[in-house]
């Protein structure tokens, strides 16, 4: 691993060198995002296994109905009919977004105090997000999706982010098609 230059790497290499480290970089700048990848790299940091990616996928997809069958809800890439009509979607509460992120992703204490300097935060505020549309799955669960611009290179094509929630505003699961 020696001799990789992390100081030609961008932002979002260097995000996903690290996220495949374990280590979190929602809250640093770049030059301390090439500080941990070279203290990664010196340390000889290996990236994390994850058990087979799309299981995990097919997993957070995985919902239970009110009878208590598990049904995988189809794939947000794989579904059309999209609706730009957000009434009938519930209202989420931050209390709702704070949930899922703490049981769901993990997030620490620390990082829900500061999440208004999470990038994903950052990126709504300034705009990045747009073309919200909502589809209905079934009597009891939706799917929201946006497009997000990419920070560094806004001539790109935008990822595609979306959430998987039920009628009363807990959020089942969540995903992005960006590099981290």
């Amino acid at each position: 691993m020696a001799g990789i230059d992390q100081q030609n790497k961008s932002v979002a290499e260097l995000k996903a060198f690290l996220r495949e480290r374990g280590v979190n970089t929602s809250i640093h700048r770049k030059d301390s995002l090439i500080r941990l990848a070279e203290a990664a790299t010196e340390i000889q940091l290996e990236p994390e296994e994850v058990e087979n990616y799309h299981s995990d996928r097919q997993n957070r997809r995985t919902i239970e109905t009110p009878d208590g069958k598990k049904v995988i809800i189809p794939d947000i890439l794989s579904i059309s009919g999209w609706n730009n009509n957000l009434t009938t979607v519930p209202t989420v509460e931050m209390g709702d977004i704070f949930v899922y992120l703490m049981t769901t992703c993990m997030w620490s204490n620390d990082r829900l105090k500061s999440y208004k300097n999470d990038n994903d935060y950052q990126l709504y505020m300034q705009r990045h997000v747009e073309n919200v549309v909502m589809r209905t799955l079934n009597n009891d669960h939706l799917y929201i999706k946006c497009s997000c611009i990419p920070e560094t290179r806004q001539k790109e094509k935008p990822y595609t982010t979306w959430k998987l929630m039920d009628n009363k505003a807990s959020i089942k699961s969540g995903g992005c098609t960006c590099v981290a």
